[in-house]
């Protein structure tokens, strides 16, 4: 796992200088909040972990008009089960469908660094040290609405770990959430 993490950061970050044809440069400035569930997976062998997602994204890499990298300053607050926060950042790439008229559905693919304070609560095992992984996938439209702006909905499914750093403490959290925004194209 750790190595998949740390080769899929290399080949975005690196990706500007490895690619023919990509565009760097700020394209889009994306801002969604919405609401996170868990579990999902084994309800009721889990502790619940439901939290307040705030998402701020920075589209800065085209490689065509399809796929993009994103990056992704996040804010989550718990509502319910442990008490605390998670913060970090994520590196998204995401790959534009077909627009249907004024709509385009879209996928995206990320991974990033959260810090947290939940893992302090020593009676919960889901997040065990203070910094986490945030794997995530997402499916989503993006709706026009004038040359700047479009509204955005977006399904996720959302993973917290440590990825195996403190194993009696790795259950991790498996979230689906909807989250719903706008898009500021520059």
């Amino acid at each position: 796992m750790k190595r998949i993490i740390i080769l899929f950061w290399t080949v975005l970050l690196l990706s500007p200088s490895i690619t023919l044809g990509s565009h760097a440069g700020l394209f889009s400035t994306q801002l969604l909040t919405g609401y996170i569930v868990s579990p999902v997976i084994k309800p009721g062998q889990r502790p619940d972990l439901n939290y307040l997602m705030i998402d701020g994204r920075f589209e800065w890499l085209r490689l065509n008009p399809h796929i993009s990298s994103y990056l992704e300053a996040t804010y989550s607050e718990t509502k319910r089960g442990p008490k605390g926060y998670m913060a970090g950042f994520t590196l998204l790439g995401r790959y534009k469908f077909k627009s249907h008229g004024e709509t385009t559905p879209y996928l995206q693919l990320g991974v990033g660094v959260l810090y947290n304070d939940i893992y302090k609560d020593k009676s919960q095992n889901l997040i065990g040290n203070n910094i986490e992984f945030n794997p995530q996938l997402s499916l989503g439209i993006d709706h026009k609405v004038s040359k700047h702006f479009s509204v955005d909905v977006e399904g996720i499914f959302h993973h917290v770990s440590n990825a195996g750093l403190k194993r009696h403490r790795n259950v991790g959290v498996n979230g689906l959430g909807l989250l719903v925004g706008f898009t500021y194209r520059h």
